[in-house]
């Protein structure tokens, strides 16, 4: 079952990026998060701001 469903989880998968004080403000990657659709049509969020 994982392995059916592993290549469209890291598709939906994506990463907040946000200015980085101690890098001079560079973009640095401030969490994940992904979007899944569920079977009566409604789609749920899940972040995680690491």
């Amino acid at each position: 079952m994982i392995r059916k469903t592993l290549l469209k989880v890291k598709e939906a998968t994506f990463c907040i990026e946000l200015p980085n004080k101690e890098l001079n403000n560079m973009q640095t990657p401030a969490g994940t998060g992904f979007l899944y659709l569920r079977m009566d049509g409604f789609y749920c969020s899940t972040y995680n701001y690491g």
